[in-house]
């Protein structure tokens, strides 16, 4: 037994108390990132990382560890390597795209151009005040906060020499979401003339009514008898007098079109601005519903980086204990398209313009932030990692003065490597994320995955598998990955794919009886390296 005080009884305390240190060393990395971040998704490149559920943090090695973990690669000090990686991968949130196509189909079946006209007119018919809440209610679903699409297409190159990385790096972050137009001086008044026309086509209409012996038109519902109430109140404030029978009528259409969907309240907020726009019309200038510009939008960021990092062992007894830094140049380019309703042809096309946009720049920006990682071995099987990146926040402006953030985010893993040839990973986002893209969303990945690998002769392969899915507020299902490996020690070539368990549709049955739909989240990966 060694003798108190002896070197190997000081290697043994300070190899006792070294793995506490590090935990601790850990843990103040994440208590001092934000709980939520405006950031990407943490989205890596490389085959083998993906499809082991995207845990890559603790598992990745070679070249692609620059971008997951720089302190790795002091874990694999080859002499030279090189990886090429390439992404591809969508995602849709919620309805935002079926409910704009339900809305531009919408503007196509009904001539609301000649609508318009006839509220304009005062001669409006009991179809047309139909066909207008049909309109509003489509407007209104569009509300929902939190939907849209989104997408991230591009690629690395890599290469490693020793514990040093360099890498270039360009990937698209375009995002789709609804945009509004609603508000008091929006278009979104009912006639040119405001309460005065509308006053005179109600009331034409149940003069035609009583002409014709026909039984005035009466609200059946609380929210219908709330909406003529409160059209006579509008008018009352603007000094007009709309008898009751006239803005029952208006309510009674309402419901006739709507149902039970009349009492929902988004749908009754957006009637409330319809009139608040039609009462501002009467003496002033205001859009009407034809030329109301809601829509979709289209903005992202490309971004080209030129990362420089490397990795150290720290010379330390006991477990092995790796430190990584990186500092990455990044030229931005940020991109805005939009869309009009009437400019919207089909979901599916919607989905493609994602793709089209990054051609679409309007401002361009230079910056440098930096990432830094640890990673501990506590026993030769196992390797708990923890890495932030963005740890200088950095912005990006886009042309209408709002900006793409980049926020420190930080991510933690383990891997576990129970035989030779298998191994077990762990990643999970410390920090809720949440993109400037897709505003409204934050996402917190959490994912696992399996690794089993063998070889025959020179030839080695392996075979990939996992599951992530999202803590945060996105609502995506489980994402389920595999992929496939085939090499030597000097190459290899590895292909991963992901998809989701639950389509969404992007077109409203409307448009097609057998309206097309897309995975909720899906994507491919292709890594090709060699080495020695």
């Amino acid at each position: 037994m060694p003798r108190p005080g002896s070197p190997r009884t000081e290697e043994g305390n300070r190899r006792t108390s070294l793995l506490p240190c590090c935990t601790g060393l850990l843990l103040a990395l994440a208590l001092v990132m934000p709980p939520a971040a405006r950031a990407q998704q943490w989205v890596g490149a490389d085959a083998r990382s993906v499809s082991m559920g995207n845990a890559g943090v603790a598992v990745s090695r070679g070249p692609s560890a620059l971008h997951w973990n720089p302190a790795a690669l002091a874990a694999d000090r080859r002499r030279f390597a090189v990886h090429i990686n390439g992404i591809a991968d969508l995602q849709i949130e919620g309805d935002a795209v079926r409910r704009t196509d339900r809305l531009a189909q919408l503007l196509d079946d009904f001539p609301l151009d000649d609508i318009q006209g006839r509220f304009d007119e005062a001669r409006v018919t009991e179809a047309d005040i139909r066909h207008t809440f049909h309109i509003i209610d489509a407007i209104a679903d569009l509300l929902e906060p939190g939907t849209g699409a989104g997408a991230h297409v591009g690629g690395d190159l890599s290469v490693q020499h020793g514990a040093w990385a360099f890498a270039y790096r360009r990937i698209s972050h375009p995002g789709l979401v609804a945009v509004l137009d609603t508000g008091p001086d929006s278009g979104l008044a009912l006639a040119d003339d405001g309460l005065e026309d509308l006053n005179r086509g109600l009331r034409d209409l149940v003069e035609e009514r009583i002409a014709a012996g026909a039984t005035l038109h009466q609200p059946a519902t609380a929210a219908g008898r709330d909406l003529s109430r409160q059209l006579r109140d509008i008018a009352a404030g603007q000094g007009i007098f709309i008898p009751q029978e006239a803005s029952d009528e208006f309510a009674f259409q309402g419901e006739a079109a709507l149902g039970d969907d009349l009492g929902d309240v988004r749908l009754l907020d957006l009637v409330e601005d319809v009139l608040a726009a039609t009462a501002l019309a009467t003496d002033a200038r205001v859009g009407v519903l034809a030329d109301n510009r809601s829509g979709a939008e289209i903005r992202g960021l490309t971004l080209h980086e030129l990362s420089l990092g490397r990795g150290l062992e720290l010379p330390l007894p006991g477990p092995k204990v790796r430190i990584g830094a990186s500092v990455r140049l990044l030229y931005g380019e940020t991109f805005i398209r939009r869309f009009t309703l009437r400019e919207i042809d089909g979901g599916v096309k919607l989905i493609g313009e994602v793709f089209d946009s990054f051609s679409q720049r309007t401002k361009t920006g230079v910056r440098v932030t930096a990432d830094a990682s640890v990673m501990v071995d506590p026993v030769p099987w196992l390797t708990l990692a923890i890495s932030g990146r963005n740890l200088a926040p950095v912005a990006f402006d886009f042309s209408d003065g709002r900006e793409f953030a980049l926020d420190p985010q930080v991510r933690g893993g383990l891997t576990i490597r129970p035989r030779s040839w298998l191994t077990l990973a762990l990643d999970m986002d410390i920090t809720r994320n949440r993109s400037d893209a897709l505003p409204g969303i934050s996402w917190q990945q959490a994912g696992v995955g399996m690794e089993i690998a063998a070889g025959w002769r020179r030839l080695r392969w392996a075979l990939r598998g996992g599951v992530w899915t999202d803590l945060g507020d996105s609502g995506i299902d489980a994402v389920y990955t595999a992929g496939v490996e085939l090499g030597s020690g000097e190459w290899f070539v590895a292909l991963s794919g992901y998809v989701t368990g639950h389509n969404v549709d992007v077109e409203s049955a409307s448009v097609n009886a057998s309206a097309d739909d897309f995975p909720e989240r899906a994507g491919v990966n292709l890594s090709v390296g060699f080495g020695f």
